[in-house]
């Protein structure tokens, strides 16, 4: 069954688990919450025992998932078994393993698959057509700006909060489409006033007490090169918990725009049009353009090479500690001031 983010509440709530749940796309906010619902809610149904396999070493990795599936706890009869699989390659033997598992399942066992988007050869491929059959599979996809007020106030509903709607627009135009922006925003508004209907006004306060502890507003200072600001903010989201994995994909989500931007200017065409294009709001229009007089594309390739780095210490397969890697890369971001031709 393949059902969307927005109806894996209503799911979960049905109380009809799936032996299988694989939750697909490349938006890691969404990913991440959707893993946390399904992962909360097996726990509050009985089963305790959690493992979660990891592939920095794949035939290792592989091993330990077989001996786990076909293998019962000590301690409970329960488990919920999380594999990673974005960056992970199948090989024929790995594939034809998940195919045999689906045919002989454990009903003991809950397995909780991530994979970045379900590409062809996926689709086409043996263990995910028979995963097809009995597994629930929730597909996330980028929120599109048309479809950012439905998503808010969807996630609204989850703290019993409701918008008034000139609140809801002045909101949407704030985050400008930014999902971890957005959500943080609730959060806050939440904590602001949870018994009445959320006022311009209420969205002011809690957006001016949160931005400058926001990951987009990290991004926009580093794409300011604002080194003192960028590296206090990336230091408040270190004490207060924020998921590594959420900075790095909202920056990287930066210089893959200027990037792109880079190669077009390049080949002649205008900013105006590109804003147009990306669907850049007028606040950020300055800020791009202040990033683009100081990083080519040739300097987004390696600060993309640089954050697939991060990610490997991120992820544990590269040694190092997380939010000075996080660090680093911030640092690399800010000091490449190398100016470029263009005439904005």
């Amino acid at each position: 069954m393949k059902i969307y983010f927005s109806q894996l509440m209503s799911h979960l709530k049905s109380n009809k688990l799936s032996p299988i749940y694989i939750v697909s796309g490349d938006e890691p906010w969404q990913k991440n919450e959707a893993v946390k619902m399904v992962r909360d809610t097996i726990h509050k149904m009985g089963h305790y025992e959690r493992e979660k396999i990891s592939f920095d070493n794949l035939n290792e990795g592989w091993q330990q998932l077989c001996n786990s599936l076909y293998t019962y706890s000590l301690f409970t009869n329960q488990r919920l078994i999380e594999l990673d699989l974005q960056d992970v390659t199948l090989t024929k033997p790995m594939s034809s393993q998940l195919h045999d598992y689906v045919l002989n399942l454990n009903h003991d066992i809950i397995l909780l698959i991530k994979i970045g988007k379900i590409d062809e050869k996926i689709a086409k491929s043996d263990w995910y057509k028979a995963m097809d059959k009995i597994a629930t599979i929730i597909t996330i996809w980028p929120i599109s700006h048309e479809h950012l007020p439905q998503w808010i106030q969807q996630r609204a509903k989850i703290y019993s909060l409701s918008f008034q709607p000139d609140a809801l627009t002045l909101l949407c135009q704030l985050v400008e489409g930014n999902v971890v922006a957005a959500a943080q925003a609730i959060e806050k508004l939440y904590l602001l006033n949870a018994n009445q209907p959320i006022t311009t006004q209420l969205v002011i306060d809690a957006m001016h007490h949160a931005t400058q502890f926001s990951v987009f507003d990290l991004v926009d200072n580093l794409l300011l090169g604002n080194m003192a600001k960028s590296l206090q903010i990336l230091a408040h989201l270190e004490d207060t918990h924020i998921e590594p994995t959420i900075i790095l994909w909202a920056i990287t989500r930066e210089v893959r725009l200027l990037n792109d931007l880079g190669i077009a200017l390049q080949k002649n065409d205008s900013l105006e049009n590109l804003f147009k294009k990306h669907h850049l709001f007028a606040r950020r229009q300055p800020i791009v353009r202040h990033a683009l007089k100081r990083l080519q594309p040739a300097q987004c390739y390696q600060l993309l090479a640089h954050a697939l780095n991060v990610d490997s210490v991120i992820k544990g397969g590269m040694a190092g500690n997380i939010w000075e890697a996080l660090q680093q890369f911030c640092l690399r971001l800010l000091q490449n001031d190398i100016p470029v031709t263009f005439d904005f």
